[in-house]
């Protein structure tokens, strides 16, 4: 995500903000916004899509989706998230409308203690009888202000360039075959210590953010191709048809086929 995007000088005005306890499914696989829509993941994984931008969220990131944008979203597991849709408004008090001037798609959170401490008090929040509106944006706009720290340039030389970089390298290494072994000794680290490293940062072991991939990826062939199920298992690396039944029945619930049923037309 652009960096620009974030400014430090706009601020959020909330118009709803609840916490979604979803369970392991969105209502609907898809909608638009008339303002801008952010979902803060606490707890679980979903994959999204807007544009020409996909990937997956897990615990720490935000999903961002400006107004008049398509978010397409499927849950990968139990999922829980703040939803906050709001308005941005410039230093004027202008709010901004122009999907280009708004950051659009995921970006993670490298302080996740101080963005967990911040949830807490939003859940705090919502409970308050109220007028509780005051609170609610101070702390949205809390999370605002610490993106735009981090992603300021003095501090992207950090964590968050690292995780960013090697959550590119697993998406390339969950089809193609490469171990995590190979990615931690190119990393310059053993294996435990890129997995701490990686979790420590993106909030996720990097063998579950490899699963959340190729589980969306066999969701989308399920969904939009004839392809059997051998065949959309090695598209998504897995070779063996068993270990990939037992993965995506682990992830969705439910046995490929029986997903492949109930999602086509």
């Amino acid at each position: 995500m652009e960096a620009l995007r974030w400014n430090a000088t706009h601020r959020i005005e909330v118009l709803h903000h609840f916490v979604w306890h979803l369970g392991d499914r969105f209502v609907h696989e898809a909608d638009t916004y008339e303002h801008m829509m952010i979902f803060a993941v606490e707890a679980g994984m979903f994959a999204y899509r807007m544009q020409d931008l996909e990937g997956v969220a897990s615990a720490g990131d935000l999903v961002c989706c400006p107004p008049g944008i398509t978010l397409h979203r499927r849950a990968l597991n139990d999922l829980t998230f703040h939803y906050i849709l709001c308005d941005v408004v410039d230093e004027q008090g202008v709010t901004i409308r122009d999907a280009a001037c708004l950051p659009l798609g995921r970006i993670s959170v490298k302080h996740n203690q101080r963005l967990h401490n911040t949830y807490e008090l939003l859940r705090e929040a919502s409970r308050i009888p109220a007028p509780q509106q005051p609170w609610v944006d101070h702390l949205v706009n809390d999370i605002w202000q610490l993106i735009c720290f981090e992603t300021s340039s003095a501090v992207t030389q950090g964590g968050t360039i690292w995780s960013d970089r090697w959550k590119r390298r697993l998406h390339e290494a969950a089809f193609n075959g490469e171990s995590l072994s190979a990615l931690a000794d190119e990393a310059g680290l053993s294996p435990v210590q890129f997995s701490r490293k990686f979790s420590a940062a993106a909030g996720v072991l990097p063998s579950e953010y490899i699963s959340g991939l190729r589980i969306q990826r066999a969701c989308d062939r399920l969904q939009n191709s004839d392809a059997s199920i051998e065949d959309i298992a090695a598209d998504c690396g897995l070779s063996n048809r068993y270990y990939f039944t037992r993965l995506f029945t682990r992830q969705m619930g439910i046995p490929p086929a029986k997903y492949r049923k109930l999602h086509r037309i």
